[in-house]
């Protein structure tokens, strides 16, 4: 059986979603066998070891290119990014992808899974 990062040992409590504030879950992600923080609301997920989980927060502001609202931003280590304005009927969202390509494979995964969803035809 393999054996688990204790959660209870890293934090007491998951990290908010950046994005919808809510709590992120706890899950296994079992392609690369680790465990992650996820929001379903979002789809976004990050490597519950990734250096920058719950320091979300504690960024520059990102502008709204359209309202100029200061935007909600998600970020992993692995250079993926999405922000999302959080003005009601704005709707605006910038998002980037991983930086680092092939070196970091990833599935519903730091966000990088359009590729997969190009595979099954649109369902991922």
């Amino acid at each position: 059986m393999k054996s688990f990062v204790n959660f209870n040992k890293i934090s007491t409590n998951p990290p908010r979603c950046p994005l919808c504030l809510r709590p992120m879950e706890l899950a296994y992600e079992p392609v690369r066998k680790i465990q992650i923080f996820r929001c379903k609301t979002d789809e976004i997920a990050v490597n519950i070891m990734d250096p920058v989980v719950g320091k979300w927060e504690k960024h520059e502001k990102v502008p709204c290119p359209n309202c100029g609202a200061d935007m909600r931003v998600f970020f992993t280590s692995v250079g993926f990014m999405l922000a999302k304005c959080p003005k009601k009927g704005c709707g605006a969202e910038v998002k980037t992808h991983n930086v680092y390509g092939d070196k970091a494979p990833a599935l519903k995964l730091d966000g990088a899974n359009e590729e997969l969803k190009k595979e099954l035809g649109g369902h991922a």
